[in-house]
C-alpha cells in the first residue's frame, strides 16, 4: 500500500515521530475483511469437494436391485473337478456381467442340526470396482479395494467352500428350495434368477425319489408346508443343473417330469425353466 510520510516537526530541538498516513484511509480494514471472507469461501469448497470424494467413496451401491442371481447348490454329494469347475465359471460370468447394485447370493444345500437344510454362504450387492471412476473426484484404487474386499474375495470363499462335500442321510430338496423363496431379499429385484445345482433326487420324510411310483400329483396332496407361498416362483428364470452321479440311474423322465410340475405350479413358465445335465 503507498504511503505518505507528513513533513517532520520539532519538538523541544528533538524532530517528533513522523506518523505514517494511508492514502486511502479505512483500506487496512476493509482488506482483513476480504481476505477473511476468502478464507471462509476457500474452506467451504475444500469442504463440498471432500464430502463429493467421500460419497463416491462408499463401498454400498444403491439399496434396489434389478437382478438377483441366486445359487442353491446341492453339498450332500461332492462335485466332480468338471461340475465344480462349470459352476465356479457360471457364477463368475453371472458376477461379472451384472449391473452395480444387483445381488449375487449363494445357498448350500447342507441339513444342519438346526433343522435348516440350507446355509447362507455369501450375499451381497455388486459395488463398483473404480473402472470408470472419475480421477478428478474419485479414488480408482479405494473403490477396486472395496469391491475385492466385500464383493469378489467372499464370493470367491463361497464358492471354495462349496468343493467340500457335507454328506448328510437326507436330501431335502424341497425343504432347501422353500427356505430360499422365503428369504426377504429373494424377490426384492426386479427380476430373479435361480439356478439350482443337485442330481434332483429327495431323499426326506416327504419325499422319496428312491423308491417308484412318486407324483408331484400325490405329493401335493398332503398339503405340505414345503409346497406353500410357492407362487413366489412366479416370473423367475429357473435353470437346473442336474449333476450326473452314482445314481445316474434313477435321473429318468419320471423325476424330470416331477421337477417339471414342481415349477410349473409354483408359477416358472416353461420359456423361463431349463434343465441342463452335468
Amino acid at each position: 500500500m503507498l504511503l505518505l510520510r507528513q513533513k517532520e516537526s520539532t519538538t523541544f530541538g528533538y524532530p517528533s515521530a513522523s506518523p505514517v498516513v494511508p492514502i486511502f484511509p479505512g483500506d487496512s480494514h476493509q482488506n482483513q475483511g476480504d481476505t477473511r471472507k476468502a478464507i471462509l469461501l476457500i474452506s467451504l469448497i475444500i469442504a463440498v469437494l471432500i464430502g463429493l470424494v467421500a460419497s463416491q467413496l462408499q463401498s454400498d451401491p444403491p439399496v434396489h436391485s434389478q437382478t438377483h442371481f441366486v445359487v442353491l447348490a446341492d453339498q450332500t454329494d461332492p462335485l466332480s473337478e468338471t461340475q465344480m469347475a462349470t459352476l465356479e465359471s457360471e457364477v463368475q460370468r453371472w458376477s461379472e456381467n451384472l449391473m452395480v447394485g444387483d445381488r449375487v447370493s449363494i445357498f448350500a444345500l447342507a441339513p444342519g442340526e438346526d433343522g435348516h437344510a440350507t446355509r447362507l454362504l455369501f450375499s451381497a450387492q455388486k459395488p463398483r470396482d473404480g473402472r470408470d471412476a472419475n480421477p478428478l473426484t474419485e479414488n480408482p484404487k479405494q473403490l477396486a479395494k472395496a469391491y475385492e474386499q466385500l464383493f469378489r474375495s467372499p464370493l470367491q470363499a463361497a464358492l471354495k467352500a462349496l468343493e467340500q462335500p457335507r454328506p448328510t442321510p437326507q436330501t431335502p430338496i424341497l425343504q432347501a428350495l422353500y427356505e430360499v423363496i422365503n428369504q426377504r431379499e429373494f424377490r426384492a429385484a426386479d427380476r430373479t434368477v435361480l439356478h439350482l445345482w443337485s442330481d434332483c433326487l429327495e431323499y426326506s420324510p416327504v419325499l422319496d425319489h428312491f423308491k417308484n411310483g412318486y407324483s408331484f400329483a400325490a405329493l401335493s396332496k398332503q398339503h405340505l408346508v414345503y409346497l406353500e407361498d410357492i407362487k413366489q416362483l412366479q416370473g423367475v428364470k429357473v435353470t437346473v443343473f442336474q449333476l450326473r452321479n452314482q445314481w445316474q440311474r434313477l435321473q429318468t423322465p419320471a423325476l424330470n417330469k416331477f421337477w417339471q410340475e414342481y415349477f410349473q405350479v409354483a408359477g416358472v413358465s416353461l420359456d423361463d425353466y431349463e434343465v441342463k445335465p452335468l
